[in-house]
């Protein structure tokens, strides 16, 4: 995901989901007590397991390496993620804590809850408000990293989302890849994480330390502060007519030079949609319009004296429908 500040355009290298074809399996779905079950190991288990490895972001023809650390201990949770190609990105979490690298960015700080959903802990709960929007369905096995794994797809139940599909590490319920597509190409991966190697053994704090030299760490992130989080919307604005299954999940406010914006976040369980308000800068041609960029759907318009940015990994008319849905509350 990238930030419309112009902040960071690799974000999304590290925060997305991801499809790729798998033996096919049969077509009803899960009972939803057991897929509850099956999606609650794979939550779980992403957060309380000590594991380590490598994975490849892909997209497109686009691939990313990035190294992981993830343990838990008398201190708590902790993980290192960190790029091994192309400009530094790096992200180290302790506790409530994550401190983040990106070229563009250099340090910011955020609460662990920003930062929920990266691979492979995908926060998908409440699981049963995710299963009125996805039916999960098992499609046989695949070798993924050494790893007999199970193939899960989670297929939208409306076309306001993509379907995505997890390749689970049976004996621990972790998830060794994942992936987003095209209800329209189904075959065709859009988005992907792959692990391709991983271990759950051998992992300690040492291993947390960052590549990036830490005198740069400490000076950049001294120049960062941490946004503004709220749990409801920015005062002057209200939302209406979301699109079915979506929920506000927080809102942020931080500052881009001297204009203050605000980044309100929404989520159907799964699938992330951002839509970010700021003032006209009357040093800038307003963005208006669509743009795609792999599974990143971008769509801006102008409302008043301000710019309403939505942007999300969902298909152009659910964005569209969120830009929609924005209003502000002293309009005529």
């Amino acid at each position: 995901m990238r930030w419309i500040d112009g902040a960071c355009i690799g974000l999304c290298a590290l925060m997305v989901l991801p499809f790729m074809p798998a033996q096919a399996g049969p077509a009803d779905g899960i009972p939803p007590q057991k897929a509850q079950e099956i999606l609650q190991r794979m939550v779980d288990a992403a957060r309380k397991l000590d594991y380590s490895g490598t994975y490849l972001y892909q997209r497109n023809d686009h691939v990313d390496t990035f190294e992981l650390v993830h343990l838990v201990d008398e201190k708590g949770e902790a993980e290192r993620r960190e790029s091994l190609d192309g400009a530094p990105k790096l992200i180290l979490a302790d506790g409530d804590k994550v401190n983040a690298y990106f070229p563009d960015t250099k340090y910011i700080a955020w609460p662990r809850r920003s930062f929920n959903k990266l691979f492979p802990a995908f926060n998908i709960e409440p699981i049963a408000d995710l299963l009125r929007n996805y039916q999960l369905r098992l499609l046989g096995m695949e070798r993924v990293a050494g790893i007999e794994t199970q193939v899960l797809a989670l297929q939208p139940r409306d076309q306001l989302r993509y379907p995505y599909r997890f390749w689970i590490d049976p004996a621990t319920g972790l998830a060794v890849k994942a992936a987003l597509s095209s209800p329209h190409a189904p075959a065709q991966a859009l988005e992907q994480f792959t692990f391709t190697s991983l271990r759950y053994d051998e992992v300690g704090r040492a291993q947390l330390k960052p590549r990036i030299p830490e005198v740069e760490f400490e000076k950049r992130y001294a120049q960062r502060s941490a946004p503004k989080v709220m749990p409801e919307m920015p005062g002057a604005w209200g939302v209406r007519n979301l699109p079915a299954g979506f929920r506000l999940v927080k809102s942020l406010m931080r500052w881009r030079g001297k204009q203050e914006m605000a980044q309100i976040f929404f989520s159907d369980g799964l699938a992330n949609i951002s839509v970010f308000v700021e003032p006209i800068d009357p040093e800038r041609e307003p963005l208006q319009g669509l743009s795609v960029q792999d599974a990143t759907r971008l769509y801006a318009k102008v409302l008043g004296e301000y710019q309403i940015t939505v942007m999300g990994e969902a298909p152009e008319s659910t964005i569209m429908q969120f830009a929609e849905a924005i209003y502000h509350k002293g309009a005529p």
